[in-house]
């Protein structure tokens, strides 16, 4: 028996400034940064007043399957749990 699954995927974004650096390293593979490039984005990110970025995919994922979701997903993780349960 073939099983299917769908992968919702967004990056996401960090849940406040303080995270920022953080996030930012993520995404850049811990590549280093200046805390100018920081600072950058977190005036960015105010200047748009935060992002419903996070919000926005909990609620496309719930609506698709409740209770769906992890606070911080790793898409190895996700990808691999795929593989272990026979996704194709």
């Amino acid at each position: 028996m073939t099983k299917k699954a769908v992968l919702m995927l967004a990056y996401g974004t960090p849940a406040n400034t303080e995270r920022m650096r953080c996030y930012l390293s993520d995404i850049r593979g811990g590549r280093p940064m200046s805390d100018e490039f920081v600072a950058e984005f977190k005036h960015r990110y105010d200047l748009i007043g935060g992002s419903p970025l996070t919000a926005l995919t909990y609620e496309q994922a719930k609506k698709n399957r409740p209770g769906i979701g992890s606070p911080r997903p790793q898409f190895a993780r996700v990808s691999g749990h795929a593989s272990l349960v026979a996704v194709d």
